[in-house]
């Protein structure tokens, strides 16, 4: 039992000769929760996540009364998993950032547009015009 580094204590006797020791204990800080306003809908509950292949793979949430939604930041996609109660699958919806569409050049004014059709018209006249009266 020498080569041994711990000794062999009986318990009873160990406990009543040790003096009382105080450990440390670090303060325990509670988590800074929001203030939340009250809502009548569902409560919402919020996971961040980095792919979508990570929210097929969480576990299906079975209470009805709290939505799960799954947050992915890198991207731009929001989703929702829920269980459906008719297949007995989950029912997974992805919601994405939409992009506008590129505006196309704004159209010629209309009056501009106007006075060029009437400037044609009088030449196409002139024209007619002036082809009736040489063949005359």
């Amino acid at each position: 039992m020498t080569n041994y580094p711990y000794q062999y204590q009986q318990p009873w006797i160990g406990y009543q000769q040790r003096p009382q020791q105080q450990w440390y204990q670090p303060p325990v800080q509670q988590p800074m929760q929001p203030a939340q306003p009250m809502q009548t809908g569902q409560p919402v509950q919020a996971v961040l996540v980095t792919s979508r292949a990570e929210v097929e793979a969480a576990q299906i949430p079975f209470d009805p009364n709290v939505v799960t939604v799954y947050v992915d930041q890198a991207h731009g996609a929001i989703y929702t998993k829920r269980f459906n109660q008719m297949t007995g699958g989950a029912d997974l919806d992805v919601y994405s950032r939409q992009t506008a569409p590129a505006q196309e050049a704004a159209p010629e004014p209309v009056a501009d547009r106007i006075e060029d059709l009437a400037r044609r018209v009088e030449a196409l006249e002139a024209r007619k015009s002036g082809k009736k009266e040489a063949a005359e």
